[in-house]
């Protein structure tokens, strides 16, 4: 199917603008003014009909109310950019075995903590534990105890695999406790939840 600019705006177009180069260059051959074919308003071409030249205005109501709004998006995607958490936590909890009976009668749960480092360069952060009484921390992987400083890699997702120990008077049934990661250079912090199930009583 083809257009024949001849005839006007027609349904076919597809606004690419290659007639207006096309006529362009055949006009400039010629020794003819461009602008032949060109994006204008029918305000413009009625003018042009009764020999008056086209007017152009830049500033008007609705000129101010685009660059209005994209002034305003501009300053949110900068605030949003510059305030961001560069840092973040999830833990999952090991579900099979639920929980485990130590021999000295304490209870633990396994948990995979995932340190989200956003930024291009590795941080050292510590990982405290909140909200649950005489509960302590175990990185069997590091072998360390109480709370536990890891390194997370630049810009990806760093896996600690952790053990959490409470006490054999914790109490039967789910305890909510926090998990928190600190970095030790900058102090951001980042949080998240979880539970720890102590089953019933032996």
């Amino acid at each position: 199917m083809g257009i024949d600019i001849r005839e006007g705006p027609q349904l076919e177009c597809i606004n690419c603008a290659l007639c207006i180069d096309a006529c362009d260059e055949i006009m400039k051959k010629v020794g003819r003014p461009i602008g032949l074919i060109a994006y204008d308003s029918y305000a413009n071409l009625d003018r042009a009909k009764q020999g008056k030249p086209g007017r152009y205005k830049l500033i008007r109501p609705r000129t101010i109310l685009y660059g209005a709004l994209m002034a305003f998006v501009g300053v949110l995607m900068i605030y949003a950019l510059s305030t961001r958490q560069t840092m973040g936590l999830n833990v999952i909890r090991d579900r099979s075995p639920p929980f485990v009976r130590l021999a000295d009668g304490s209870i633990r749960n396994d948990y995979a903590l995932k340190l989200i480092n956003m930024t291009d360069h590795p941080r050292r952060v510590q990982i405290a534990l909140a909200g649950l009484e005489g509960a302590r921390l175990q990185a069997p992987a590091l072998d360390a105890s109480g709370d536990v400083v890891v390194q997370a890699n630049a810009d990806s997702v760093t896996n600690v695999r952790i053990h959490v120990v409470a006490p054999s008077n914790v109490g039967a049934g789910s305890h909510h406790l926090t998990f928190t990661i600190r970095d030790t250079e900058t102090g951001d912090v980042a949080t998240s939840a979880s539970a720890f199930l102590a089953g019933s009583p032996p």
